[in-house]
This record gives C-alpha cells, sequence and structure tokens, in this order.
C-alpha cells in the first residue's frame, strides 16, 4: 500500500510540475522591421502622412502597422528630441500591439529647413532610440517588453527597426 501511495504522490508532483502556472511570463527576443513610403507612390495612400505598411511579428504573423511620428518643433538643424506611437494589429484579427519609442532624430547639414521642405517627402532624417511596449489587446493583452529603434528616411522612403524583447503574462 505504501508503494501505491509514494507512486501516486510522484505522479502529482511530475503533474504539478508539467503544468505552468497562472502568473508564468514568457519572454522572447523581436527583431521587427518596418518599411513604407510617404510619395506619390505611397501605398495605396492609405495613412495620409503618417507610416504605414505590413510587416511581421516573430511567432505571431503578419500585422499591418502605423507609425505616427512625433517630433519636437525646435529642431530645425541638427538632432533634436523625436518619439512615435507604433500600433501593430494582426491580420488574423488576433490582437494589438501598442509600442512607443523615444530618442534622437537628426537630419544632416540644412535639410530639415531646406526650401520645399514642408511640401516634399524627400528630406532625409535618421532616428535612434528606445522603445517600450506599453499594451496591447487578444494574444497582446498585458503585453510588455523593450528595445532598440531605429530609422531612416530619405526620398519618401522610410525604413525602420525595432530589436528587443516582448514578453507576455
Amino acid at each position: 500500500m505504501r508503494a501505491v501511495h509514494m507512486s501516486l504522490l510522484a505522479v502529482l508532483l511530475a503533474v504539478l510540475v508539467a503544468v505552468p502556472s497562472a502568473g508564468a511570463q514568457t519572454t522572447q527576443s523581436i527583431d521587427i522591421t518596418l518599411s513604407s513610403h510617404l510619395g506619390r507612390q505611397k501605398q495605396a495612400q492609405a495613412c495620409g502622412l503618417v507610416a504605414c505598411g505590413t510587416t511581421t511579428i516573430p511567432g505571431f504573423g503578419t500585422a499591418d502597422f502605423t507609425l505616427i511620428p512625433v517630433i519636437s518643433e525646435d529642431v530645425a538643424r541638427g538632432c533634436g528630441p523625436a518619439g512615435a506611437i507604433v500600433f501593430l494589429d494582426l491580420t488574423n484579427g488576433a490582437g494589438r500591439l501598442v509600442v512607443e519609442v523615444e530618442g534622437q532624430v537628426c537630419y544632416p547639414g540644412n535639410s530639415h529647413s531646406a526650401p520645399g521642405g514642408l511640401r516634399s517627402f524627400g528630406n532625409p532624417l535618421s532616428f535612434s532610440g528606445t522603445y517600450t511596449i506599453t499594451g496591447g489587446t487578444g494574444v497582446f493583452d498585458g503585453a510588455s517588453g523593450s528595445g532598440t529603434a531605429t530609422l531612416k528616411a530619405a526620398g519618401g522612403l522610410i525604413r525602420a527597426r525595432a530589436t528587443g524583447t516582448l514578453t507576455l503574462p
């Protein structure tokens, strides 16, 4: 009889160890690239003056993104503070990830205040900073994470990259 109790106890312990706890978190590395064109050839002119397009979130699939820049008006030449809010919506409708980006934007030479700068999409800039995942819905409910972000733009073409972590409850 004692051997039966010991066997049952061993099975029960094995089951408890194998079942993840309700508070267990999973953290994964992410590397996301965004690309958008703001000029006359813009993707169906769907987003106006913000960057939008489609990307892939590793482990979750394709997502539509919208990148809304927040640039200080004080930056006329050189570098200054800037940021963005990025929404990543899984194309299968399973969830939305919300990301805030902060850092520094730099304009080579006098490109930011060059003649025609307010009418053209071609003035070059670069950005580097950090991102923070501030939340999400669906499969991203309770998401958090952080990492680094870079962006380069010229001729209406925007390319951005974020690398770091995504943690889910």
